[in-house]
């Protein structure tokens, strides 16, 4: 399989050649966890919304925890 993303309507597939699953390290802390963000064509790249900040982000795109 090529090293492209496969991208159907509902699911975005992402594929890598490592191993990156969630663990917790011996901190207790969670490592190789990630949240996207994928922002619609027709949203303007800029705007009222602070883009560094997730939970204006979160509010604007009406994204559930």
């Amino acid at each position: 399989m090529a090293n492209i993303p496969l991208i159907k309507v509902g699911s975005i597939y992402l594929y890598s050649n490592y191993n990156l699953s969630s663990f917790t390290t011996t901190a207790g802390e969670k490592a190789f966890q990630y949240r996207y963000i994928i922002i619609p064509g027709g949203v303007t790249a800029r705007s009222a919304v602070n883009w560094n900040d997730y939970t204006q982000v979160k509010n604007y795109l009406g994204l559930k925890d």
